[in-house]
């Protein structure tokens, strides 16, 4: 994986992720936000809608991510 924001290195083929993002302009808007930022939150968002989940759950699994990599030299 590279460092920093996700790019594209090929320019002679469609974006992998073109239908994608179309579809998440449809339902959710664009913002001025990073691309990471809006693709991914609009995740969450789909996915409480979905499955019911709360704030709290991803809270819990940030606190439990953090936990983790704070022993990690790697993280």
């Amino acid at each position: 994986m590279f460092t920093g924001s996700l790019k594209t290195f090929f320019n002679d083929r469609s974006d992998p992720i073109e239908e994608f993002l179309k579809v998440n302009k449809e339902v959710n808007g664009v913002t001025k936000d990073p691309i990471n930022t809006q693709l991914f939150g609009n995740a969450g968002r789909e996915h409480m809608k979905k499955y019911g989940s709360t704030a709290e759950h991803f809270g819990k699994i940030a606190e439990k991510n953090h936990r983790h990599s704070a022993n990690n030299p790697y993280s």
